[in-house]
Order: C-alpha cells, then sequence, then structure tokens
C-alpha cells in the first residue's frame, strides 16, 4: 500500500505539503476507478440526475412565489433544471442508440460468455482489490445533487435601474442616439423610450456607427428578454422574424419601420433611387447617377449594411413588442419619479426592498436575537412583529448609546431609571419637555433655552413694580428709588 502511494504520489500534481500529495493522488486513482469507466455506469448516473433534477423542477413549480425577485429565481431554476434533463437525456439516447455496439459488448463481458455467475465474481474481487489497494476513496455525489445543495439567487444578472427585470436600462443607448446627425437635441429619455423602437427619424444619417448602435440595443433587448423570462423560446421567434424578413426582402414588398408618408411621396417619384434611397430633381441628373460609380456602390451599399440595418430595426420592432409592458413600465417609473420629492423616492424605495424581502425576514423571524416571544414560549407571529414595528432600532445617546426596540420601548424608557440617570448625569431635570430628545447636545441646549426662558418669567420687584410721582409720572421701582434718593421726585 505504501508503494502504490509513493508510485501515485511521483505522478500527481506539484503539491507543498503531503496532505496535497495525498489529496492529488486520491483524486488522480479516483479518475481510474473502474465504476466510473463503464458505460453502464454513466447510464445509470445520467438516470439518477434526470430524476433529480425532475424531482426539483417540481418542488420549485409548487413554491408560490412571494414577490417578483423569487418569479424570476424561479424561471431560471426551471430552466437550469430544463436544460440539465435535456442535456442528460441527449447522452441517453446516444447511448441507446449505440452506433459503435460498445453498449452491446460490454453487456456481452459481462454475461463472461456463458458463464454469468463466473463473471459476476470475478468483477467483485477485481472490486474488492481495488479498494482494499486505495481505501481513502471517497464517494462521490451525482453532480445533480451536488448542483441541487448549491444553487444561488441570480442577483448579478440585473443591474439596479432594472430591478429584477421589471424596467429596462438603455440609457447608454439614448445618449448614442442624440447625436446622430438628423435626430432631435432636445430628445428627452422618456420621449426616446416611446420611439426608440418605431425609428420615426427617417433623416438619420444611416453610417456604420448608426449600424453599431441598432446592434447594440438588439443584443440588449434579447439578452434583457433572456435574463427576464428564461422560460420563453426566444430564439424559435427570432428565426420567424429572420424569415418572414427575407420573404418580404425577396418579394419586394418589405416596408422598413417607420415607414411614412413623406417617405411614400418620395418613393413615388418616378426618378427615385431606391438604392440610394433619395429623389432626383429631373430626369437628367437621374439618369446621369444611374450611369455613374456612386449608383454601383450605392447599389452594394443597399444590399448589404441597409439590408442589415432593416433587419434589426424590424428585429428590435418585434423585440419591443414582446417587452411592451417593462418598457411602458420603465417610463411611468421614471414619470413618477420626476413628479416625486427625494424623501417620497426614498421610502418608497423601502417599501418596495421590504416587500421583496419579506420571505428573507420570514427566515430571519425564528433565527434573530432578542426575538420577543409570546406567553407560550415560542416567537411571535411576524405580522404582529412588524405590526408594532418590534424591527425598529432607536438608539439613545444619553442612556448610553442603549438600542431599543419598537415605538413602544422607545417612548417608555423616557421614564425609566436608566434615562434618569443619564439626565441627573447631565445636572438636568427629566422632565416633559426633554420627551424625545436623546442626543446630549441637544438635551443641554434645550435645558439652556429653557433656563432662559424660566428666567424671564421670574418676579423681580424692583424690574417689573411700578411706581408713580406726585406728577403722574409711571416708572418701576428701582429707577423711582434712584430719583428719590436724589431729591428730585
Amino acid at each position: 500500500t505504501r508503494a502504490c502511494h509513493e508510485d501515485t504520489a511521483e505522478n500527481a500534481p506539484m503539491s507543498t505539503t503531503l496532505l496535497e500529495k495525498t489529496r492529488a493522488c486520491h483524486e488522480d486513482t479516483a479518475e481510474n476507478a473502474p465504476m466510473s469507466t463503464t458505460l453502464l455506469e454513466k447510464t445509470r448516473a445520467c438516470h439518477e440526475d434526470i430524476e433529480l433534477f425532475e424531482k426539483a423542477a417540481l418542488e420549485a413549480m409548487l413554491e408560490d412565489p412571494k414577490s417578483h425577485k423569487d418569479n424570476v429565481n424561479q424561471a431560471h431554476w426551471m430552466k437550469l433544471f430544463a436544460d440539465k434533463i435535456k442535456e442528460r437525456t441527449d447522452m441517453l439516447v446516444e447511448i441507446y442508440q449505440d452506433e459503435d455496439n460498445q453498449r452491446k459488448d460490454e453487456i456481452q463481458a459481462m454475461m463472461g460468455n456463458g458463464q454469468p455467475f463466473a463473471a459476476f465474481y470475478e468483477q467483485l474481487n477485481d472490486m474488492k482489490a481495488y479498494h482494499t489497494k486505495y481505501p481513502y476513496l471517497t464517494i462521490e455525489r451525482p453532480e445533480a445533487e451536488q448542483m441541487l445543495n448549491s444553487l444561488d439567487n441570480y442577483d448579478n444578472l440585473f443591474t439596479g435601474e432594472e430591478n429584477y427585470g421589471k424596467y429596462i436600462d438603455i440609457h447608454a443607448f439614448y445618449q448614442r442616439y442624440i447625436n446622430f446627425k438628423g435626430v432631435p437635441k432636445d430628445l428627452e429619455y422618456i420621449q426616446y423610450l416611446e420611439i426608440f423602437y418605431t425609428f420615426p427619424h427617417r433623416t438619420i444619417v444611416r453610417n456604420k456607427e448608426y449600424e453599431e448602435y441598432l446592434t447594440g440595443l438588439y443584443e440588449y433587448l434579447i439578452g434583457f428578454f433572456r435574463r427576464s423570462q428564461p422560460l420563453f423560446d426566444i430564439d424559435s421567434s427570432v428565426n420567424q422574424f429572420l424569415a418572414d424578413f427575407n420573404t418580404a426582402w425577396n418579394n419586394e414588398t418589405f416596408v422598413p419601420v417607420g415607414f411614412g408618408e413623406e417617405d411614400q411621396k418620395n418613393e413615388d417619384s418616378p426618378f427615385w433611387c431606391k438604392y440610394s434611397r433619395k429623389a432626383f430633381a429631373s430626369k437628367v441628373a437621374y439618369d446621369s447617377y444611374l450611369k455613374g460609380k456612386n449608383f454601383q456602390k450605392a447599389k452594394k451599399w443597399y444590399e448589404t449594411s441597409y439590408k442589415s440595418m432593416c433587419l434589426q430595426e424590424t428585429k428590435i420592432n418585434r423585440l419591443a413588442s414582446f417587452l411592451s409592458e417593462q418598457v411602458e413600465g420603465t417610463r411611468e417609473n421614471l414619470v413618477s419619479k420626476f413628479s416625486k420629492r427625494p424623501g417620497e423616492l426614498k421610502a418608497e424605495l423601502d417599501d418596495d426592498s421590504e416587500l421583496e424581502s419579506d420571505s428573507e425576514e420570514e427566515e430571519v423571524r425564528m433565527t434573530k436575537e432578542n426575538y420577543p416571544v409570546g406567553w407560550d414560549g415560542n416567537p411571535i407571529p411576524f405580522w404582529l412583529y412588524k405590526l408594532h414595528g418590534l424591527g425598529l432600532e432607536f438608539k439613545c445617546e444619553i442612556c448610553g448609546n442603549m438600542s431599543y426596540w419598537g415605538p413602544r420601548a422607545y417612548e417608555k424608557h423616557f421614564q425609566e431609571w436608566r434615562h434618569s440617570h443619564g439626565m441627573k448625569c447631565l445636572r438636568i431635570e427629566n422632565t416633559k419637555e426633554f420627551m424625545y430628545v436623546t442626543k446630549i447636545q441637544d438635551a443641554l441646549e434645550l435645558a439652556k433655552k429653557l433656563k432662559v426662558l424660566q428666567t424671564k418669567d421670574v418676579w423681580q420687584d424692583d424690574i417689573m413694580e411700578e411706581c408713580e410721582d406726585h406728577e403722574g409720572n409711571v416708572m418701576n421701582k428701582r429707577t423711582f428709588m434712584d430719583l428719590r434718593a436724589q431729591g428730585l421726585i
């Protein structure tokens, strides 16, 4: 056994520790295990994986998504399970077709040429000898089981603006679009969301930059569709778009997206050239153009670049119709943002985050430290926890940065010994004027202000008491006594 380990360790990858060499040896020998190389074992493993994926898909379908985020994650998991099942099924079809007769030969070898029991015990002895030689081999779990134990959420698929597939984010394409010649520079982003798939600006210069813009916009839209709706077979729809376009193009019945009355008027002109997409003023100019080199260049451009741009515009228009709900939601969300104040936007975002994380908070309910319990010793229901605002934390600096959970506990603590002791240390009387004051600096400033107000309200005889001389002049007591002492009155 030691000699075998030494021999395999020499062929193991370069390692710095003995434990690493041992691990590498085990991995190397595990690859040569007889059970993992047989075709029948691969068949059994594929069937097992298919059953595990089908069970996982059924459990995912039975779960009721509590939010839009959960719905998107569920769809991606279902897509993953379906792809894995199809992959294993294709492998099984190839194995059962047995074009190279490998499966047939393997089954025949197991029969042992008419002596199946002798062949069985021979393989059993080989297996025992192998595991005796390598006793430290670990059981490798099926790939399906390993994957199901490490499923993650698809948080990194969307940007913050996309909000897990609720809205589209095409700000970058908007910036590129308004810089094209023929596009109004005062076009707003909200307006762009309404026309980016209708292409109303027919005077736009259709150059290479515009073609790259269309390609990038199409790739974003189809990528967004796959991320937000993974179970939808968008590829078949795109192929149908392409087939419809080619049929219309070859039959010369294709109508570009955004084709309007002005375009129809130009094409009705007898001097209209469809290759260069412009109408000439006279027949002389038109005939001269047809004989020149520019006509041949325009014809080549029409069959390559222009055709490609028309195809991209058509596919973008069709995709936008599939994403009409997200496009309209994006526009409404922007209008709503522009009509709200920053504080209202923050409150709305907080509400959305609470709705999206309800399932996570339900799990935290049983694990949160100091979670309140009921009379029976069990954690209180989560709806009651939220009703009383027990998840809201209030800190009091006067109490030594103590945390109070919930409005009720926060209000009650102002009359408790800890807060009263903190006020006493500040040499401030704990009165109702200091209710809801938790900062030391705020308490000191309020005490100073109250002291000034109380000083004004104190009765002072020499200032507030009024006296009258024999001529009827009214003055305070202090002034009267001073003038009387001087013999003036």
